[in-house]
């Protein structure tokens, strides 16, 4: 349920996003391409924020205390209000260390991994499109790539330990 929520604030602000771009004709001004890049972080704060809270749910529910660690990672994240910041607090070596403990289902730590790669590749197009730099498509392909690799990391943590 809480996916399917995530993936239509996701469509929405695609949606919304493609009428600025096509009401522009593909030129967005630099205050829209600020207002894209809140509102992605929004999404992804969210993202993380429902992280927390069913990796919370999920080492209680299964006495798990391992995924608590888990949940402080998503909170820490959650609480930035800046992709760079997001990233770089997501893929720092202590968290790393948290995702490759040897508790932590292989899963999950394969989708951390991949997470934390669409993170990576998102930074780099933050700065060339608030400067007009790439387009809407390329910026929001690798946003929505990471709210996926997000959404497929919390379901990896719900099911399988």
């Amino acid at each position: 349920m809480i996916v399917t929520i995530a993936l239509g604030i996701l469509l929405a602000v695609a949606t919304v996003l493609d009428v600025i771009a096509w009401s522009s004709y593909s030129t967005v001004v630099a205050d829209d391409r600020q207002k894209i890049v809140d509102a992605s972080t929004n999404i992804l704060t969210v993202t993380l924020e429902k992280l927390a809270t069913a990796t919370n749910a999920t080492a209680f529910k299964k006495n798990l205390n391992i995924l608590l660690s888990l949940s402080y990672v998503f909170s820490a994240v959650a609480s930035l209000q800046s992709i760079a910041l997001q990233s770089s607090l997501f893929c720092a070596p202590s968290s790393n260390a948290t995702f490759h403990q040897a508790q932590i289902p292989a899963n999950v730590t394969a989708n951390y991994t991949i997470s934390c790669g669409g993170y990576k590749a998102l930074v780099p197009l933050v700065s060339p499109f608030l400067g007009g730099g790439s387009s809407i498509r390329d910026f929001m392909a690798a946003v929505t790539s990471v709210v996926t690799a997000l959404m497929k990391l919390d379901n990896a943590i719900v099911a399988d330990p």
